[in-house]
């Protein structure tokens, strides 16, 4: 084992790894996957258009003010815009805070040690720890929490706020890119936040 280039140790925040994995998904499924997974949605939404269409109660209320054709919609407007709504506040904040709290109270995250040098990457907290070799790494990117590794179907990452400043974090990018293989690496550089991090002085 060669000399670590990095030695962390932060305690892990709930919330951050599951907006990490929400935000990861991008890196795991293809657009054309992504966009399979809307079907459902959109076949739902199908449904909607043709219950709102023939909902007369609703319908008529609006017809002086819209028209005919027009306020037949309005009902499939108003549900569209509800579901819109719940999904943003109970999907996408609510819930995920809520997770986050409740794990936390459950088992209180421990001080996280992370280890990096040219083999291979360690994360450790006294009770549970995982290892990924460079070369098992698929590319490197960022999100606002941290900088995060894929690997098949997971992604891990190291918290922004583990690193003292934003030059101990360029510098970690740099030895990533070092040491991952060439496809990795060109994976990575294709990120822009990755770009612009390695070219920070």
């Amino acid at each position: 084992m060669s000399d670590p280039f990095l030695h962390l140790q932060y305690t892990p925040d709930i919330a951050d790894a599951l907006k990490v994995a929400r935000r990861s998904t991008r890196h795991h499924y293809s657009i054309r996957q992504r966009a399979l997974g809307w079907l459902p949605l959109l076949a739902l939404v199908g449904f909607l258009v043709l219950l709102g269409r023939y909902d007369r109660q609703v319908a008529t209320f609006f017809v002086p003010l819209l028209g005919l054709k027009l306020a037949g919609y309005v009902p499939l407007l108003i549900v569209i815009a509800a579901g819109a709504i719940y999904v943003w506040l109970v999907c996408y904040h609510l819930m995920p805070a809520l997770s986050a709290r409740w794990i936390e109270e459950r088992k209180p995250p421990k001080p996280m040690s992370v280890t990096a040098d040219d083999d291979e990457i360690c994360w450790d907290d006294g009770d549970c720890g995982y290892w990924l070799k460079w070369g098992g790494i698929e590319r490197m990117f960022l999100t606002p929490e941290g900088v995060c590794l894929l690997n098949g179907g997971m992604s891990f990452f190291i918290a922004r706020r583990g690193f003292a400043d934003d030059a101990q974090l360029a510098q970690f990018a740099r030895d990533v890119l070092r040491c991952l293989p060439e496809k990795a690496r060109a994976a990575s550089l294709t990120e822009r936040s990755v770009r612009d991090l390695v070219a920070t002085v």
